[in-house]
């Protein structure tokens, strides 16, 4: 806990358009907390019953294609639940009809406070994907069993994809 009763110095040490990092000092404590924008993610299903996924590259964890759901930063304003259905369209151009609201977690709370908001609803259309030019996702179907098998293989690595597939399956 943290003694405000002691001077405390906050300094931005790090912005970019996704994020800040500030540094802490309060008396002899420091640590650094990541600022970013809250997300939203989504499990879109179909009539069959698969889920609609994303597969691509982190480039902070290797070249290896990462699987998960589709999701992304909540625009300053945005709604979670309009965040969801936006970067659903743009990741995979499917779209969803009524969403329900599974929860939310935290991101990374040893850094951040920023939160994900999870949602689940039917897809109701397809169209075609309009990824940022660093995003180099390929989107696909995955039935139940082929996303809890890649969750048992490791495939499907992503914190956020599991809290996610939990608060679903829960």
């Amino acid at each position: 806990m943290t003694d405000h009763s002691m001077p405390m110095r906050r300094q931005t040490v790090h912005r970019n358009p996704w994020f800040e990092v500030e540094h802490t000092e309060v008396g002899p404590l420091d640590w650094f907390e990541v600022t970013r924008a809250d997300s939203a993610m989504v499990i879109a299903v179909t009539e069959a019953g698969s889920l609609v996924i994303v597969r691509g590259p982190r480039h902070t964890t290797g070249t290896d294609a990462f699987v998960e759901l589709p999701s992304g930063a909540l625009e300053p304003s945005e709604k979670a639940e309009a965040a969801a259905r936006r970067e659903l369209l743009e990741q995979t151009g499917y779209s969803v009809g009524e969403l329900r609201s599974l929860g939310w977690f935290f991101e990374c709370p040893g850094i951040t406070e920023s939160k994900c908001f999870v949602f689940a609803g039917p897809v109701t259309g397809w169209s075609t994907a309009t990824l940022e030019p660093a995003e180099h996702w390929t989107s696909g179907l995955a039935s139940p069993d082929e996303v809890r098998a890649a969750m048992a293989s490791g495939a499907i690595r992503d914190g956020g994809t599991l809290a996610a597939l939990a608060l679903y399956w829960n």
